[in-house]
C-alpha cells in the first residue's frame, strides 16, 4: 500500500505506532548511561572542618531504574583546602570517600580548581543521596569553596553529576 501525503495536512496508508511507557534500563546495553542529574554549586563558603562536615546545600539525589546499576559521580570544587585538607562525599548519610579530592600534605594550600570522577555501587533501586563533606586537619583546618583562596574575590564555580550506568 502507498503513503500518500494529502493537501490538507492528513496521511493515508500509513498507520503509526504508539509506544507507551519508558525504555526499561534492563534493555539497555551495559555502560549505558540510564539518567543524569546535575548540581551547579555557587555557594561561596570559608570554614573551618577538624571532622567530616557536610557542605549545606552540596548534595544530589538519584533514584537507580536497578539495583544493579552503578552510579558515576563527577565532582568539580573549586577553592582552598588548608594544609591536610580534603573533600569527600557520604551516601545516604555514610561517608563511603574521604581522599576524593585535595591531598594528605601537612603543608601549604591546595587552592584552584580539582575534578575527580568515582563509580559507586549503591546496590539500591531507592533515591540515594551524595553529600559532598570537607576535612581539614592540619594547620589551620580551613577551607574555602568558591573562592581561589580564602577572604579573595567570587570566580569559582563548583559541581556535581551523577550518571546512572546500565550493569
Amino acid at each position: 500500500m502507498s503513503i500518500t501525503l494529502n493537501g490538507n495536512g492528513t496521511i493515508t496508508g500509513y498507520t503509526p505506532t504508539t509506544i507507551s511507557g519508558t525504555l526499561a534500563a534492563s534493555s539497555l546495553p551495559t555502560g549505558s548511561i540510564v539518567q543524569t542529574k546535575h548540581l551547579q554549586f555557587t555557594t561561596e563558603l570559608n570554614g573551618t572542618a577538624a571532622s567530616h562536615t557536610d557542605i549545606t546545600g552540596f548534595a544530589l539525589s538519584i533514584t537507580p531504574t536497578s539495583a544493579s546499576n552503578d552510579i558515576l559521580i563527577i565532582l568539580h570544587f573549586s577553592g582552598s583546602l588548608d594544609c591536610d585538607g580534603r573533600m569527600g562525599f557520604k551516601r545516604n548519610g555514610t561517608q563511603i570517600e574521604e581522599y576524593f579530592l585535595g591531598t594528605s600534605r601537612l603543608e601549604e594550600n591546595d587552592t584552584g580548581t580539582f575534578c575527580g570522577t568515582y563509580k559507586d555501587s549503591p546496590n539500591s533501586d531507592q533515591a540515594v543521596t551524595y553529600q559532598v563533606t570537607v576535612r581539614v586537619t592540619g594547620c589551620n583546618q580551613t577551607y574555602s569553596i568558591n573562592k581561589p583562596q580564602q577572604g579573595s574575590g567570587d570566580n569559582g564555580k563548583s559541581g556535581m553529576t551523577l550518571m546512572e550506568v546500565a550493569a
